[in-house]
Protein backbone atom coordinates (compact mmCIF):
# COMPACT_ATOMS: atom_id res chain seq x y z
CA UNK A 1 0.00 0.00 0.00
CA UNK A 2 1.29 3.47 -0.89
CA UNK A 3 0.57 6.27 1.55
CA UNK A 4 0.53 9.83 0.22
CA UNK A 5 0.76 12.47 2.97
CA UNK A 6 -0.76 15.72 1.74
CA UNK A 7 1.01 19.04 2.61
CA UNK A 8 -0.88 20.88 5.31
CA UNK A 9 -1.28 24.20 3.54
CA UNK A 10 -1.45 22.90 -0.04
CA UNK A 11 -3.99 24.64 -2.25
CA UNK A 12 -5.54 21.49 -3.61
CA UNK A 13 -9.20 22.50 -3.77
CA UNK A 14 -11.19 23.61 -6.78
CA UNK A 15 -14.90 23.93 -7.44
CA UNK A 16 -15.39 20.20 -7.07
CA UNK A 17 -13.15 19.35 -4.11
CA UNK A 18 -12.83 19.98 -0.38
CA UNK A 19 -9.56 19.20 1.41
CA UNK A 20 -8.39 17.58 -1.81
CA UNK A 21 -11.26 15.07 -2.00
CA UNK A 22 -14.67 15.14 -3.65
CA UNK A 23 -16.99 17.67 -2.10
CA UNK A 24 -19.50 15.02 -1.09
CA UNK A 25 -16.85 13.02 0.80
CA UNK A 26 -17.82 14.86 4.02
CA UNK A 27 -21.29 16.04 4.96
CA UNK A 28 -22.10 19.73 4.78
CA UNK A 29 -22.34 19.91 8.59
CA UNK A 30 -18.85 18.51 9.04
CA UNK A 31 -17.37 20.80 6.37
CA UNK A 32 -18.93 23.78 8.15
CA UNK A 33 -17.52 22.48 11.44
CA UNK A 34 -13.99 22.30 9.96
CA UNK A 35 -14.26 25.83 8.59
CA UNK A 36 -15.83 27.30 11.72
CA UNK A 37 -13.20 25.74 13.98
CA UNK A 38 -10.42 26.79 11.57
CA UNK A 39 -8.88 23.34 11.55
CA UNK A 40 -5.60 22.37 9.96
CA UNK A 41 -5.57 18.92 8.43
CA UNK A 42 -3.31 16.08 7.34
CA UNK A 43 -4.27 12.98 5.41
CA UNK A 44 -2.85 9.91 3.75
CA UNK A 45 -4.35 7.82 0.97
CA UNK A 46 -5.03 4.11 1.15
CA UNK A 47 -5.37 1.82 -1.83
CA UNK A 48 -9.00 1.70 -3.04
CA UNK A 49 -11.09 -1.31 -2.06
CA UNK A 50 -12.25 -3.98 -4.50
CA UNK A 51 -15.04 -1.67 -5.67
CA UNK A 52 -12.62 1.15 -6.37
CA UNK A 53 -13.79 3.25 -3.43
CA UNK A 54 -11.10 5.56 -1.98
CA UNK A 55 -10.18 5.58 1.71
CA UNK A 56 -8.27 8.20 3.65
CA UNK A 57 -6.95 8.65 7.16
CA UNK A 58 -7.25 12.15 8.63
CA UNK A 59 -5.81 14.19 11.49
CA UNK A 60 -7.30 17.59 12.36
CA UNK A 61 -6.04 20.23 14.79
CA UNK A 62 -6.73 23.86 15.58
CA UNK A 63 -4.94 26.72 13.81
CA UNK A 64 -5.41 28.91 16.87
CA UNK A 65 -2.43 29.84 18.99
CA UNK A 66 -2.38 29.25 22.71
CA UNK A 67 -3.35 32.82 23.59
CA UNK A 68 -6.31 32.58 21.23
CA UNK A 69 -7.26 29.21 22.70
CA UNK A 70 -7.58 30.66 26.19
CA UNK A 71 -9.93 33.36 24.96
CA UNK A 72 -11.85 30.97 22.69
CA UNK A 73 -12.47 28.44 25.45
CA UNK A 74 -13.91 31.12 27.72
CA UNK A 75 -16.01 32.51 24.88
CA UNK A 76 -17.19 29.02 23.90
CA UNK A 77 -18.53 28.23 27.36
CA UNK A 78 -19.99 31.71 27.70
CA UNK A 79 -22.05 31.16 24.56
CA UNK A 80 -22.89 27.62 25.59
CA UNK A 81 -24.60 28.88 28.74
CA UNK A 82 -26.50 31.62 26.88
CA UNK A 83 -24.60 34.54 28.27
CA UNK A 84 -24.62 33.54 31.93
CA UNK A 85 -21.55 34.58 33.94
CA UNK A 86 -18.94 31.86 33.67
CA UNK A 87 -15.40 31.44 35.05
CA UNK A 88 -12.47 32.16 32.78
CA UNK A 89 -10.47 29.26 31.47
CA UNK A 90 -6.71 29.18 31.00
CA UNK A 91 -5.32 26.80 28.44
CA UNK A 92 -2.03 25.48 29.83
CA UNK A 93 -1.61 22.21 27.90
CA UNK A 94 1.55 22.45 25.75
CA UNK A 95 1.27 18.94 24.36
CA UNK A 96 -1.28 19.45 21.55
CA UNK A 97 1.39 19.36 18.83
CA UNK A 98 2.88 16.18 20.27
CA UNK A 99 -0.55 14.56 20.42
CA UNK A 100 -1.12 15.52 16.81
CA UNK A 101 2.15 13.85 15.75
CA UNK A 102 1.24 10.75 17.78
CA UNK A 103 -2.17 10.60 16.08
CA UNK A 104 -0.52 10.79 12.66
CA UNK A 105 1.72 7.90 13.63
CA UNK A 106 -1.21 5.88 15.00
CA UNK A 107 -3.19 6.33 11.79
CA UNK A 108 -0.21 5.24 9.70
CA UNK A 109 0.73 2.22 11.82
CA UNK A 110 -2.80 0.95 12.51
CA UNK A 111 -4.30 1.66 9.09
CA UNK A 112 -5.72 -1.88 8.78
CA UNK A 113 -6.41 -2.48 12.49
CA UNK A 114 -8.30 0.73 13.22
CA UNK A 115 -10.66 1.35 10.32
CA UNK A 116 -13.92 3.17 10.98
CA UNK A 117 -12.59 4.67 14.20
CA UNK A 118 -12.23 8.07 15.83
CA UNK A 119 -9.37 9.25 18.04
CA UNK A 120 -9.85 12.36 20.15
CA UNK A 121 -7.83 13.94 22.93
CA UNK A 122 -9.33 15.24 26.17
CA UNK A 123 -7.22 18.02 27.69
CA UNK A 124 -7.59 19.42 31.23
CA UNK A 125 -8.46 23.08 31.69
CA UNK A 126 -8.70 25.03 34.94
CA UNK A 127 -11.58 27.24 35.98
CA UNK A 128 -11.01 30.37 38.05
CA UNK A 129 -12.44 28.37 40.95
CA UNK A 130 -9.62 25.86 40.59
CA UNK A 131 -11.71 23.00 39.22
CA UNK A 132 -10.39 20.71 36.49
CA UNK A 133 -12.53 20.25 33.40
CA UNK A 134 -11.72 17.92 30.50
CA UNK A 135 -12.55 19.11 27.00
CA UNK A 136 -12.01 18.06 23.38
CA UNK A 137 -12.59 21.61 22.16
CA UNK A 138 -9.63 22.81 20.04
CA UNK A 139 -7.83 19.51 20.64
CA UNK A 140 -6.39 17.25 17.90
CA UNK A 141 -8.57 14.41 16.64
CA UNK A 142 -8.22 11.79 13.92
CA UNK A 143 -10.42 9.64 11.68
CA UNK A 144 -9.25 6.16 10.74
CA UNK A 145 -9.65 5.00 7.13
CA UNK A 146 -13.25 4.44 6.04
CA UNK A 147 -14.60 3.15 2.73
CA UNK A 148 -18.32 3.56 3.46
CA UNK A 149 -19.72 7.11 3.62
CA UNK A 150 -22.34 6.25 6.25
CA UNK A 151 -19.62 4.91 8.58
CA UNK A 152 -17.57 8.07 8.11
CA UNK A 153 -20.63 10.26 8.71
CA UNK A 154 -21.42 8.49 12.01
CA UNK A 155 -17.92 9.15 13.34
CA UNK A 156 -18.04 12.79 12.24
CA UNK A 157 -21.45 13.20 13.88
CA UNK A 158 -20.12 11.74 17.13
CA UNK A 159 -17.19 14.17 17.12
CA UNK A 160 -19.41 17.19 16.46
CA UNK A 161 -21.95 16.03 19.04
CA UNK A 162 -19.28 15.64 21.71
CA UNK A 163 -18.02 19.18 21.07
CA UNK A 164 -21.53 20.59 20.99
CA UNK A 165 -23.15 18.74 23.90
CA UNK A 166 -20.50 17.37 26.27
CA UNK A 167 -17.53 19.73 26.42
CA UNK A 168 -18.67 21.04 29.80
CA UNK A 169 -19.69 17.64 31.19
CA UNK A 170 -16.53 15.97 32.43
CA UNK A 171 -15.01 17.44 35.56
CA UNK A 172 -12.07 15.50 36.91
CA UNK A 173 -11.33 16.50 40.48
CA UNK A 174 -12.08 15.52 44.06
CA UNK A 175 -15.31 17.53 44.05
CA UNK A 176 -16.86 15.31 41.39
CA UNK A 177 -18.59 12.12 42.54
CA UNK A 178 -16.97 8.96 41.17
CA UNK A 179 -20.16 7.86 39.42
CA UNK A 180 -20.41 11.21 37.55
CA UNK A 181 -16.89 11.36 36.15
CA UNK A 182 -17.60 9.68 32.83
CA UNK A 183 -14.95 7.70 30.98
CA UNK A 184 -12.53 10.63 30.42
CA UNK A 185 -12.71 11.70 34.06
CA UNK A 186 -12.18 8.19 35.42
CA UNK A 187 -9.20 7.55 33.16
CA UNK A 188 -7.70 10.94 34.01
CA UNK A 189 -8.05 10.57 37.79
CA UNK A 190 -7.27 6.85 38.03
CA UNK A 191 -4.42 7.11 35.51
CA UNK A 192 -5.52 3.73 34.17
CA UNK A 193 -7.01 2.59 30.85
CA UNK A 194 -10.71 1.74 30.61
CA UNK A 195 -12.76 0.09 27.89
CA UNK A 196 -16.06 -1.52 27.01
CA UNK A 197 -16.87 -4.08 24.30
CA UNK A 198 -19.89 -1.92 23.43
CA UNK A 199 -21.06 1.39 24.88
CA UNK A 200 -24.56 -0.05 25.38
CA UNK A 201 -23.13 -2.00 28.32
CA UNK A 202 -22.45 1.25 30.18
CA UNK A 203 -25.18 2.92 32.20
CA UNK A 204 -26.03 6.54 31.43
CA UNK A 205 -24.27 7.64 34.63
CA UNK A 206 -21.15 5.71 33.71
CA UNK A 207 -21.14 7.05 30.13
CA UNK A 208 -23.13 10.31 29.89
CA UNK A 209 -22.75 10.45 26.09
CA UNK A 210 -24.31 7.00 25.78
CA UNK A 211 -27.40 8.20 23.90
CA UNK A 212 -25.30 10.19 21.43
CA UNK A 213 -22.96 7.23 20.93
CA UNK A 214 -25.84 4.85 20.27
CA UNK A 215 -27.43 7.28 17.80
CA UNK A 216 -24.10 7.33 15.95
CA UNK A 217 -23.87 3.52 16.27
CA UNK A 218 -20.60 3.66 18.19
CA UNK A 219 -19.51 0.22 19.40
CA UNK A 220 -16.28 -0.28 21.31
CA UNK A 221 -14.64 2.48 23.34
CA UNK A 222 -11.21 2.82 24.95
CA UNK A 223 -9.74 5.58 27.12
CA UNK A 224 -5.95 5.72 27.56
CA UNK A 225 -4.14 8.11 29.93
CA UNK A 226 -1.34 10.26 28.49
CA UNK A 227 1.47 11.27 30.84
CA UNK A 228 4.15 13.91 31.07
CA UNK A 229 7.21 11.71 31.24
CA UNK A 230 9.38 13.26 33.94
CA UNK A 231 6.66 13.96 36.53
CA UNK A 232 4.28 11.12 35.52
CA UNK A 233 1.52 13.72 35.63
CA UNK A 234 -1.52 12.84 33.54
CA UNK A 235 -1.85 15.55 30.88
CA UNK A 236 -4.95 14.19 29.17
CA UNK A 237 -6.90 11.22 27.87
CA UNK A 238 -6.80 9.65 24.42
CA UNK A 239 -10.25 8.29 23.56
CA UNK A 240 -10.63 5.71 20.78
CA UNK A 241 -14.10 4.76 19.59
CA UNK A 242 -15.01 2.31 16.84
CA UNK A 243 -18.17 1.28 15.06
CA UNK A 244 -17.46 -2.36 15.91
CA UNK A 245 -15.17 -4.72 17.83
CA UNK A 246 -11.50 -4.45 16.91
CA UNK A 247 -8.13 -5.33 18.38
CA UNK A 248 -8.34 -2.96 21.32
CA UNK A 249 -8.42 -5.82 23.85
CA UNK A 250 -5.10 -7.20 22.61
CA UNK A 251 -2.00 -6.69 24.73
CA UNK A 252 0.11 -6.40 21.60
CA UNK A 253 -2.06 -3.54 20.34
CA UNK A 254 -1.71 -1.56 23.55
CA UNK A 255 2.00 -2.30 23.58
CA UNK A 256 2.34 -0.81 20.12
CA UNK A 257 0.37 2.27 21.19
CA UNK A 258 2.76 2.56 24.12
CA UNK A 259 5.75 2.27 21.78
CA UNK A 260 4.35 4.96 19.48
CA UNK A 261 4.11 7.33 22.41
CA UNK A 262 7.64 6.34 23.36
CA UNK A 263 8.63 8.15 20.15
CA UNK A 264 7.19 11.26 21.80
CA UNK A 265 9.20 10.57 24.95
CA UNK A 266 12.00 12.83 23.74
CA UNK A 267 9.39 15.60 23.87
CA UNK A 268 8.24 14.49 27.32
CA UNK A 269 5.13 12.33 26.69
CA UNK A 270 4.21 8.71 27.32
CA UNK A 271 1.00 6.67 27.21
CA UNK A 272 -0.47 3.77 29.24
CA UNK A 273 2.09 3.92 32.04
CA UNK A 274 1.29 0.47 33.41
CA UNK A 275 2.34 -1.35 30.25
CA UNK A 276 5.97 -1.00 31.31
CA UNK A 277 5.25 -3.23 34.30
CA UNK A 278 3.65 -5.73 31.95
CA UNK A 279 6.88 -5.95 29.96
CA UNK A 280 8.97 -6.27 33.13
CA UNK A 281 6.80 -9.08 34.42
CA UNK A 282 7.14 -11.02 31.18
CA UNK A 283 10.82 -11.54 31.91
CA UNK A 284 10.30 -12.28 35.60
CA UNK A 285 11.02 -16.02 35.70
CA UNK A 286 10.31 -17.44 39.14
CA UNK A 287 10.34 -21.22 39.56
CA UNK A 288 8.29 -21.22 42.76
CA UNK A 289 5.60 -19.11 41.10
CA UNK A 290 5.64 -21.39 38.07
CA UNK A 291 4.96 -24.43 40.28
CA UNK A 292 2.19 -22.60 42.13
CA UNK A 293 0.53 -21.47 38.90
CA UNK A 294 0.67 -24.98 37.49
CA UNK A 295 -1.28 -26.20 40.51
CA UNK A 296 -3.76 -23.34 40.15
CA UNK A 297 -4.27 -24.20 36.50
CA UNK A 298 -5.10 -27.82 37.35
CA UNK A 299 -7.50 -26.79 40.12
CA UNK A 300 -9.24 -24.28 37.86
CA UNK A 301 -9.77 -26.94 35.23
CA UNK A 302 -11.35 -29.32 37.73
CA UNK A 303 -13.44 -26.77 39.64
CA UNK A 304 -14.77 -24.95 36.59
CA UNK A 305 -15.69 -28.13 34.72
CA UNK A 306 -17.28 -29.90 37.70
CA UNK A 307 -19.30 -26.91 38.85
CA UNK A 308 -20.01 -25.31 35.46
CA UNK A 309 -18.18 -22.05 36.16
CA UNK A 310 -17.63 -20.16 32.89
CA UNK A 311 -14.64 -18.02 33.88
CA UNK A 312 -11.91 -17.78 36.51
CA UNK A 313 -9.16 -15.17 36.93
CA UNK A 314 -6.08 -15.03 39.15
CA UNK A 315 -4.45 -11.85 40.46
CA UNK A 316 -1.13 -11.82 42.30
CA UNK A 317 1.26 -9.21 43.64
CA UNK A 318 3.75 -7.67 41.22
CA UNK A 319 7.34 -8.60 42.04
CA UNK A 320 8.81 -5.49 40.41
CA UNK A 321 6.56 -2.84 41.95
CA UNK A 322 4.91 -2.74 45.36
CA UNK A 323 1.99 -0.79 43.94
CA UNK A 324 0.88 -3.41 41.42
CA UNK A 325 -0.78 -6.80 41.27
CA UNK A 326 -0.86 -8.81 38.06
CA UNK A 327 -2.68 -11.88 36.81
CA UNK A 328 -0.75 -14.77 35.37
CA UNK A 329 -3.61 -16.56 33.66
CA UNK A 330 -7.33 -16.92 33.08
CA UNK A 331 -9.47 -20.00 32.54
CA UNK A 332 -12.59 -20.16 30.38
CA UNK A 333 -14.78 -23.23 30.04
CA UNK A 334 -15.54 -23.96 26.39
CA UNK A 335 -18.12 -26.60 27.37
CA UNK A 336 -20.09 -23.94 29.26
CA UNK A 337 -21.39 -22.65 25.91
CA UNK A 338 -23.84 -24.54 23.74
CA UNK A 339 -22.54 -25.81 20.43
CA UNK A 340 -24.74 -23.31 18.59
CA UNK A 341 -23.73 -20.44 20.88
CA UNK A 342 -20.20 -19.75 19.66
CA UNK A 343 -20.60 -16.04 20.37
CA UNK A 344 -21.01 -16.73 24.09
CA UNK A 345 -17.60 -18.39 24.17
CA UNK A 346 -16.16 -15.57 22.07
CA UNK A 347 -17.44 -13.04 24.63
CA UNK A 348 -15.90 -15.03 27.48
CA UNK A 349 -12.62 -15.33 25.60
CA UNK A 350 -12.72 -11.59 24.93
CA UNK A 351 -13.30 -10.97 28.65
CA UNK A 352 -10.31 -13.13 29.53
CA UNK A 353 -8.05 -11.46 26.97
CA UNK A 354 -8.92 -7.91 27.95
CA UNK A 355 -8.13 -8.73 31.57
CA UNK A 356 -4.54 -9.25 30.40
CA UNK A 357 -4.08 -5.52 30.00
CA UNK A 358 -6.32 -4.23 32.78
CA UNK A 359 -5.14 -2.63 36.00
CA UNK A 360 -7.35 -2.77 39.08
CA UNK A 361 -7.09 -0.56 42.12
CA UNK A 362 -6.88 -2.14 45.54
CA UNK A 363 -9.96 -0.26 46.71
CA UNK A 364 -12.12 -1.76 43.98
CA UNK A 365 -14.26 -4.77 44.75
CA UNK A 366 -11.75 -7.45 43.69
CA UNK A 367 -8.99 -5.95 45.83
CA UNK A 368 -11.22 -5.77 48.90
CA UNK A 369 -10.70 -9.48 49.51
CA UNK A 370 -7.14 -8.62 50.54
CA UNK A 371 -8.55 -7.26 53.80
CA UNK A 372 -11.35 -9.78 54.29
CA UNK A 373 -10.65 -13.10 56.06
CA UNK A 374 -12.38 -15.70 53.88
CA UNK A 375 -14.76 -15.28 50.91
CA UNK A 376 -16.53 -12.39 49.20
CA UNK A 377 -19.65 -13.24 47.17
CA UNK A 378 -22.00 -11.14 45.02
CA UNK A 379 -25.35 -12.39 43.77
CA UNK A 380 -25.10 -10.46 40.48
CA UNK A 381 -21.71 -9.22 39.30
CA UNK A 382 -23.40 -7.14 36.57
CA UNK A 383 -24.83 -4.81 39.23
CA UNK A 384 -21.45 -3.47 40.30
CA UNK A 385 -20.66 0.06 39.18
CA UNK A 386 -17.77 0.83 36.87
CA UNK A 387 -15.97 2.44 39.82
CA UNK A 388 -16.25 -0.79 41.82
CA UNK A 389 -15.33 -3.14 38.98
CA UNK A 390 -13.82 -1.69 35.76
CA UNK A 391 -14.39 -5.00 33.97
CA UNK A 392 -18.13 -4.99 34.64
CA UNK A 393 -19.11 -4.11 31.02
CA UNK A 394 -17.53 -7.42 29.96
CA UNK A 395 -19.49 -9.29 32.64
CA UNK A 396 -22.64 -7.66 31.30
CA UNK A 397 -22.01 -8.66 27.70
CA UNK A 398 -21.31 -12.26 28.85
CA UNK A 399 -24.56 -12.23 30.88
CA UNK A 400 -22.78 -13.65 33.92
CA UNK A 401 -24.52 -14.12 37.24
CA UNK A 402 -22.90 -14.55 40.64
CA UNK A 403 -19.26 -13.96 41.50
CA UNK A 404 -16.99 -14.83 44.38
CA UNK A 405 -13.38 -14.23 45.28
CA UNK A 406 -10.90 -15.42 47.88
CA UNK A 407 -7.31 -14.71 48.85
CA UNK A 408 -4.87 -17.64 49.12
CA UNK A 409 -1.24 -18.27 50.01
CA UNK A 410 1.06 -21.00 48.75
CA UNK A 411 3.63 -22.94 50.75
CA UNK A 412 6.19 -22.59 47.92
CA UNK A 413 5.98 -18.80 47.67
CA UNK A 414 5.59 -17.75 51.31
CA UNK A 415 3.83 -14.42 51.73
CA UNK A 416 2.81 -14.17 48.07
CA UNK A 417 -0.93 -13.46 47.86
CA UNK A 418 -3.19 -14.95 45.19
CA UNK A 419 -6.60 -13.41 44.57
CA UNK A 420 -8.90 -15.91 42.85
CA UNK A 421 -12.04 -14.74 41.06
CA UNK A 422 -14.78 -17.14 39.94
CA UNK A 423 -17.75 -16.11 37.80
CA UNK A 424 -21.01 -18.07 37.93
CA UNK A 425 -23.62 -18.41 35.17
CA UNK A 426 -26.99 -16.71 35.48
CA UNK A 427 -29.12 -18.48 38.06
CA UNK A 428 -32.37 -18.13 39.99
CA UNK A 429 -30.91 -19.82 43.06
CA UNK A 430 -31.58 -18.20 46.41
CA UNK A 431 -28.91 -17.52 49.02
CA UNK A 432 -29.47 -20.86 50.73
CA UNK A 433 -28.73 -22.80 47.55
CA UNK A 434 -25.77 -20.54 46.79
CA UNK A 435 -24.22 -21.28 50.17
CA UNK A 436 -24.60 -24.98 49.46
CA UNK A 437 -23.01 -24.49 46.03
CA UNK A 438 -20.10 -22.57 47.53
CA UNK A 439 -19.66 -25.36 50.09
CA UNK A 440 -19.43 -27.93 47.29
CA UNK A 441 -16.97 -25.78 45.33
CA UNK A 442 -14.78 -25.40 48.41
CA UNK A 443 -14.92 -29.15 48.90
CA UNK A 444 -13.59 -29.69 45.38
CA UNK A 445 -10.87 -27.11 45.97
CA UNK A 446 -9.82 -28.77 49.18
CA UNK A 447 -9.47 -32.07 47.36
CA UNK A 448 -7.35 -30.71 44.50
CA UNK A 449 -5.29 -28.02 46.24
CA UNK A 450 -2.12 -29.47 47.75
CA UNK A 451 -0.03 -26.42 48.65
CA UNK A 452 -2.60 -23.61 48.99
CA UNK A 453 -4.57 -22.33 51.96
CA UNK A 454 -6.52 -19.18 52.74
CA UNK A 455 -4.39 -16.13 53.50
CA UNK A 456 -6.17 -15.95 56.86
CA UNK A 457 -4.42 -19.21 57.77
CA UNK A 458 -7.56 -21.33 57.66
CA UNK A 459 -7.89 -24.42 55.53
CA UNK A 460 -10.44 -24.59 52.74
CA UNK A 461 -12.26 -27.39 54.55
CA UNK A 462 -12.88 -25.44 57.76
CA UNK A 463 -16.00 -23.46 58.64
CA UNK A 464 -15.63 -20.16 56.79
CA UNK A 465 -17.31 -16.78 56.78
CA UNK A 466 -18.54 -15.26 53.53
CA UNK A 467 -19.55 -11.68 53.00
CA UNK A 468 -22.59 -11.63 50.71
CA UNK A 469 -23.27 -8.54 48.59
CA UNK A 470 -26.84 -8.53 47.36
CA UNK A 471 -28.90 -6.17 45.20
CA UNK A 472 -32.63 -5.70 45.76
CA UNK A 473 -34.64 -2.99 44.00
CA UNK A 474 -31.50 -1.06 43.17
CA UNK A 475 -30.26 -1.12 46.78
CA UNK A 476 -27.09 -2.88 47.86
CA UNK A 477 -26.80 -4.73 51.16
CA UNK A 478 -24.04 -6.65 52.92
CA UNK A 479 -24.42 -9.70 55.14
CA UNK A 480 -21.96 -12.05 56.81
CA UNK A 481 -22.92 -15.72 56.62
CA UNK A 482 -21.21 -18.96 57.59
CA UNK A 483 -20.31 -21.92 55.41
CA UNK A 484 -19.97 -25.09 57.54
CA UNK A 485 -16.84 -27.21 57.39
CA UNK A 486 -16.50 -29.19 54.17
CA UNK A 487 -14.09 -31.86 55.33
CA UNK A 488 -16.85 -34.49 55.34
CA UNK A 489 -17.76 -33.82 51.72
CA UNK A 490 -16.63 -36.78 49.62
CA UNK A 491 -15.13 -36.64 46.15
CA UNK A 492 -17.31 -35.41 43.30
CA UNK A 493 -17.09 -37.66 40.26
CA UNK A 494 -18.02 -36.83 36.68
CA UNK A 495 -20.37 -39.37 35.10
CA UNK A 496 -20.07 -40.47 31.48
CA UNK A 497 -23.08 -38.37 30.50
CA UNK A 498 -21.41 -35.27 31.92
CA UNK A 499 -23.39 -35.24 35.17
CA UNK A 500 -21.99 -35.19 38.70
CA UNK A 501 -22.36 -38.03 41.22
CA UNK A 502 -22.32 -37.07 44.89
CA UNK A 503 -22.65 -39.65 47.64
CA UNK A 504 -23.07 -38.12 51.05
CA UNK A 505 -24.42 -39.37 54.38
CA UNK A 506 -27.35 -37.52 55.85
CA UNK A 507 -25.23 -36.47 58.80
CA UNK A 508 -22.91 -34.65 56.44
CA UNK A 509 -25.71 -32.48 55.06
CA UNK A 510 -25.62 -29.01 56.58
CA UNK A 511 -28.87 -27.82 58.09
CA UNK A 512 -30.10 -24.42 57.02
CA UNK A 513 -30.01 -23.37 60.68
CA UNK A 514 -26.27 -23.97 60.65
CA UNK A 515 -25.79 -22.28 57.30
CA UNK A 516 -27.61 -19.18 58.45
CA UNK A 517 -26.02 -19.05 61.89
CA UNK A 518 -24.06 -15.93 62.66
CA UNK A 519 -25.74 -13.96 59.89
CA UNK A 520 -26.21 -10.23 60.21
CA UNK A 521 -27.12 -7.62 57.64
CA UNK A 522 -25.51 -4.21 57.27
CA UNK A 523 -27.12 -1.59 55.06
CA UNK A 524 -25.24 0.87 52.87
CA UNK A 525 -26.43 3.68 55.12
CA UNK A 526 -24.56 2.11 58.05
CA UNK A 527 -21.24 2.79 56.34
CA UNK A 528 -19.95 -0.76 56.35
CA UNK A 529 -16.16 -0.69 56.73
CA UNK A 530 -13.55 -3.34 56.08
CA UNK A 531 -10.34 -3.94 58.05
CA UNK A 532 -7.08 -3.05 56.31
CA UNK A 533 -4.30 -5.58 55.79
CA UNK A 534 -1.23 -3.83 57.23
CA UNK A 535 1.27 -5.43 54.86
CA UNK A 536 -0.61 -4.06 51.82
CA UNK A 537 -1.51 -0.55 53.00
CA UNK A 538 0.68 0.98 50.29
CA UNK A 539 -0.72 -1.14 47.48
CA UNK A 540 -2.87 0.73 44.98
CA UNK A 541 -3.22 -1.15 41.74
CA UNK A 542 -3.57 -4.65 40.30
CA UNK A 543 -2.57 -5.89 36.87
CA UNK A 544 -3.16 -8.84 34.52
CA UNK A 545 -0.92 -11.06 32.40
CA UNK A 546 -1.92 -14.03 30.26
CA UNK A 547 -1.43 -17.77 30.69
CA UNK A 548 1.28 -17.78 28.06
CA UNK A 549 3.41 -15.52 30.25
CA UNK A 550 3.92 -18.36 32.72
CA UNK A 551 5.35 -20.77 30.17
Amino acid sequence: MMMMPIPIHASVDDAHTFLGVKKDYFTRDFKEYIQKERLNWWRFDEDPDYKGRPSFGWVFWSQLGKSSLSFSLAFFFLLLFLGEAQPLFSFTDNSADLIRHALQKLIEVFETELPDSLFQFWAPTKTSEGRTLLTTQFQPFALGPTFLPNFRNRLCSYRMGMCREYNNSFYADAECAQELLGLPGRVFLNKLPESTPHVKHYTLKEYPQRDLALRCEIGQSWGLPVFEDSSRTCVGVLEIVSLYDMYLHDKEFLGRVYDIFQVCKEFGLRCFDGYEHCKMQYWDKNEALTVAFHELKMVYKSVCNIHNLPLALTWVSCRSCNDLLESKFQFTVRDYCDSDDKWRFYDLHHFARVSNVYLLKKGQVTGRILSFPNLLYCSDVKQFTIAESPLVPYARVCELGGWFTMCLQNSYTGDELYVLEFFLPKSDENDENILTKLRLILGTMEEYFKTFKLASGQGLGEALSVEVIDFQNGQKSHSIQMIPATRCIPTLELLQDGGVMLEQDQQDQPSMDVINSGMYVVSEAQNYNFPILDSLQNGKVTKQLSLNDTN
